[in-house]
């Protein structure tokens, strides 16, 4: 998991925010790329013999044949790297942030506010 790294992130950054941005990207990353992987090998091969047959060239064959019949599963992809990647951010922002929703959250609970 993302948030897994946080530790290391903060060793490894001399900032907090680029620690931060490390782990969101890090928790979106994943979800993304394999859906994506998903999708582009499930589209159909016999669509893709079909456009080599009417003369498509690689360009057009990824952007008329491969795209939109991965498009779902990236959009899936997207949604579940969105939301992995705010409770990445939040927690980050909890543990070594100085601004946001997590950091507040924190600092009112070890306050009891």
């Amino acid at each position: 998991p993302a948030v897994a790294w946080i530790p290391l992130a903060i060793l490894m950054f001399p900032s907090s925010e680029l620690s931060m941005v490390f782990i969101t990207i890090t928790g979106a990353l994943f979800p993304i790329l394999l859906n994506t992987v998903h999708g582009v090998e499930g589209v159909d091969p016999r669509l893709i013999a079909s456009a080599k047959s009417l003369g498509a060239g690689r360009r057009a064959i990824l952007l008329e044949v491969i795209l939109p019949g991965a498009a779902p599963s990236i959009i899936t992809g997207l949604a579940i790297g969105m939301g992995t990647s705010w409770f990445c951010l939040v927690t980050a922002e909890m543990i070594s942030g100085q601004f946001g929703i997590g950091y507040y959250t924190w600092e009112s609970y070890t306050i009891q506010n």
